[in-house]
């Protein structure tokens, strides 16, 4: 399996995140749900985006694991907040996350700011397509054109304890 990751030079150098990616080769379609910073009981880890964010990552790292994938096979990631500004002030914890999460990969990549999350408390939701190996293993990367890099995980079975349905639609 090879992605290439696509960056033309007639657009923008992205940072921290690719114009497009193409995936080819054996592998499998990972959609992964929106992620959220909260543990395995369904507590949310902390307060400030930059923690949510970091533990959202972690949270999408056992789902990859579980299917057998790794950071490296990530495709897309959309990145939900609620508040642009916390956000901008955060960015460095944030990309120092990021990095620390997925390296030097640069999947393509979405920032959205809302309004409200349905978690109370919630600040941060993260959600990824990824393309994971058929027989294991990491998919092989290859760039085209320019990139850049941002400044400076057991599949739950199950709604949280005490949260039929887990809350999600």
């Amino acid at each position: 399996m090879r992605h290439r990751m696509i960056n033309p030079t007639e657009l923008p150098v992205p940072k921290g995140y690719s114009h497009g990616v193409i995936s080819e080769g054996g592998g499998k379609v990972l959609c992964i749900s929106g992620q959220i910073g909260w543990d395995g009981t369904g507590k949310m880890v902390g307060d400030d985006v930059a923690t949510q964010f970091r533990q959202a990552l972690k949270n999408v790292g056992s789902v990859l694991k579980n299917a057998g994938g790794t950071p490296d096979c990530i495709l897309r990631m959309t990145i939900y907040v609620t508040d642009k500004n916390e956000y901008l002030k955060q960015i460095e914890a944030i990309g120092g996350a990021y990095r620390t999460f997925v390296g030097k990969h640069v999947p393509a990549m979405t920032l959205v700011v809302v309004r409200d999350l349905l978690e109370p408390g919630a600040k941060v939701e993260v959600e990824v397509t990824a393309m994971v190996p058929e027989k294991g293993g990491v998919g092989e990367f290859q760039r085209h054109g320019q990139g850049g890099v941002m400044p400076d995980s057991g599949i739950r079975r199950g709604p949280p304890p005490g949260r039929p349905g887990g809350g999600r639609v």
